[in-house]
């Protein structure tokens, strides 16, 4: 049994304290099972509260995250600035418990009760940047395409401003609201002024830098830059998206432009490609990406 099913048999159980002192359920799909998503180092669970809103109910696999992950979402239930607010999740919370430790560690038999980290927090309704894009692209709509890229400027210009590093930003943790607005998830790495740590990880291989050693404020606008240069690229030329864009199934995938391409743009028929068809903003921001 993979960890969604058992997450799944997990949250059908009659008795889920962590659950039930929140007042929270399960939301099911069409087949009466748990809607619950797979990441890289969680399992995401959609819940419904007792008012009817929607809740994110996110299980993370210690065992890959490390040790850090509760501190840091601790510190995010504290109060932060109103400019970081509007633009990650609300109602932050960190739910303690043991109910859930045999689904992301199986091998785990229950007697030892073994803490699991968790987090409640707001649902973001709409798609992911990634899947947004990808249908723009195969529609081409420009117009769309040069939208988001402004919608992006917004968003990271401001978490920046608020000195909010996000320390992983890719297209499938930016969620484009129904109003357009892009909110960023996954805050695993995140740091801010006041934080109890600095930025974690090094970034996904699509939106890292080649030397991989940037600090966490400028591996943020290394990954936007990649973004934004594939937006305005796609705005001009969405068959590229088709050509060299990755599968919106991809963990961490690219728009267009892949770990590889950014590792060696000279010999990279995508910067190629994208060179002989674009002019403009496009070209400005390509000829930045691969200096």
């Amino acid at each position: 049994m993979d960890r969604v099913s058992r997450f799944q048999n997990a949250l059908q159980q009659q008795d889920v304290p962590e659950l039930d002192s929140l007042h929270l359920w399960p939301e099911l799909d069409h087949m009466g099972r748990p809607i619950v998503v797979a990441g890289n180092n969680a399992l995401v669970a959609k819940l419904i509260r007792r008012d009817g809103r929607h809740v994110a109910f996110r299980l993370v696999d210690n065992s890959t995250v490390g040790g850090d992950w509760l501190l840091r979402h601790t510190a995010l239930q504290q109060r932060l600035t109103a400019g970081i607010r509007q633009r990650i999740p609300a109602g932050i919370r960190v739910v303690r418990g043991t109910s859930f430790s045999g689904v992301v560690h199986p091998e785990d038999d229950g007697r030892a009760g073994s803490p699991t980290a968790a987090v409640a927090m707001e649902w973001v309704e709409g798609p992911t940047l990634m899947q947004t894009v990808d249908r723009a692209a195969r529609a081409g709509n420009s117009a769309v395409l040069r939208a988001l890229s402004k919608a992006l400027t917004e968003c990271i210009t401001g978490l920046a401003t608020e000195s909010f590093v996000h320390g992983d930003i890719t297209a499938h943790n930016l969620i484009v609201r129904p109003d357009g607005k892009l909110i960023i998830i996954d805050l695993d790495t995140a740091a801010w002024q006041g934080s109890p740590l600095g930025p974690g990880g090094s970034g996904s291989p699509g939106y890292r830098h080649p030397t991989a050693t940037l600090a966490g404020e400028v591996r943020d606008e290394f990954a936007t830059l990649v973004l934004q240069t594939s937006l305005m690229v796609l705005a001009e030329d969405p068959d590229l998206r088709r050509s060299f864009g990755d599968p919106i199934s991809a963990t961490d995938g690219g728009l267009v432009f892949s770990a590889w391409d950014l590792q060696g743009p000279e010999a990279s028929p995508a910067f190629a490609e994208a060179f002989d068809r674009v002019s403009g903003e496009a070209l400005v921001l390509l000829r930045r990406l691969v200096q």
